[in-house]
């Protein structure tokens, strides 16, 4: 009789042996990913259906596309980043809650604005510089303020609710003295052929989709952290953020390709306010308990969150574009972030090589490119003077 193949620990029990145990994971792994990307798609899916229906009954309502874009579709493509983090909340997997959220506003500066910035300069309009800009660094600061005690209350939660409304209605007044319209999806819904039962269906459609996509996704996630034994903050930062924020990702590429340039970057600094001042504002007042911010994201998260968005002021307001070298900075920046996540998590040796890279080769380029936008920037000006002194006095002042 040939040996049996099951061990016994001390007590007895029985234990699967290491080669059978490693492809029991790989097993559980690829069918929880497989449930984590049915997830990914239905939630995407439903925020579009969400996005589409709303706004196509809001204009057959007359309500004006600068409201409809403002309100309906703003929170619409916000909706997965929501969505997730309220089930997060209601399932008790709040890591996984914060870390979509900080994860996706490190995503949609780093990742998604290098991106976009490498496939083409982005250029940058005066209206994010001066309002959207400085609203997404007070937002971040008082996220921060908030939850430096370790938690988020539901009165916070209230806190960042009125702040969302009060940087909606300050929207609507700028955009209605200035007669801008609004998003190009309000031009495209006014042409579709379908009623209002039908924009109500893909309403309820989508809000479906939404609740059965971030409940496959949560759980999925919680199950790959469990397996690769990992906190649920990590997957949180890095699988689950990614994931909500493809849509903002595929906007600001094509966006970019499509010489559009100036929606790439509106699109990544509008959607940091929502997710602070929206997602995880709502998602602290429907929480039953207060929403408790794990002591690990004040490691690598938290400051990476900060130095993402102090990044994003030199880079995005002292000239009018984002050049291809900014936008692979930011990039770079994005990957010593997941390496120190990985690293701290399951291989030191990659953790060793990031924060090695760090000070040696990312910061000294940082302040290169640093350098530069600052003597571009006093050239511009110089530029900009003299043109005026030829316009005004016919000869320019050198």
């Amino acid at each position: 009789m040939p040996p049996s193949s099951i061990e016994t620990n001390q007590g007895g029990a029985a234990r699967i042996p290491g080669p059978a145990r490693s492809a029991t994971v790989l097993a559980n792994l690829a069918g929880q990913s497989l449930w984590l990307l049915t997830g990914l798609v239905v939630l995407v899916g439903g925020g579009e259906l969400l996005v589409r229906g709303a706004a196509a009954l809001a204009l057959r309502l007359r309500i004006p596309p600068l409201i409809v874009g403002l309100t309906v579709v703003a929170f619409g493509t916000s909706a997965p980043e929501l969505f997730v983090t309220v089930e997060a909340c209601r399932k008790g997997s709040t890591e996984i809650a914060v870390g979509n959220v900080v994860g996706s506003n490190i995503c949609n500066i780093l990742l998604i604005l290098g991106l976009s910035g490498m496939a083409a300069p982005l250029l940058i309009d005066r209206e994010t510089q001066m309002r959207q800009l400085p609203i997404m660094v007070v937002a971040t600061l008082a996220f921060l303020a908030m939850v430096w005690d370790g938690a988020i209350t539901q009165l916070e939660g209230g806190l960042l609710c009125g702040g969302l409304v009060a940087y909606i209605v300050l929207s609507l007044m700028l955009a209605r003295s200035a007669r801008k319209a609004s998003l190009a999806e309000g031009d495209e819904v006014v042409a579709t052929r379908f009623g209002p039962p039908i924009h109500l269906a893909m309403i309820a459609g989508g809000l479906v989709c939404l609740v059965i996509g971030a409940d496959l996704m949560v759980d999925a996630a919680v199950q790959i952290a469990k397996e690769i034994g990992v906190n649920q903050v990590v997957i949180g930062l890095t699988i689950v953020a990614v994931g909500t924020s493809l849509p903002e990702l595929a906007t600001s590429i094509t966006a970019a390709l499509k010489k559009q340039r100036e929606i790439s970057v509106g699109n990544v600094v509008g959607s940091n306010i929502f997710n602070l001042l929206g997602v995880l504002g709502i998602a602290a007042v429907v929480s039953p308990v207060e929403i408790p911010i794990p002591s690990v994201s004040f490691e690598v998260d938290m400051p990476f969150l900060i130095g993402s968005t102090l990044l994003s002021i030199p880079f995005l307001f002292f000239r009018n574009q984002l050049s291809r070298l900014e936008g692979l900075t930011l990039f770079l920046w994005y990957v010593a972030f997941v390496s120190l996540l990985v690293g701290k998590a399951r291989f030191p040796e990659v953790e060793s090589i990031t924060l090695a890279a760090i000070p040696y080769v990312l910061t000294p380029l940082t302040l290169i490119v640093l350098v530069k936008e600052v003597i571009l920037h006093r050239r511009d000006l110089k530029l900009a003077r003299a043109e005026e002194e030829l316009t005004e006095n016919g000869k320019p002042t050198l």
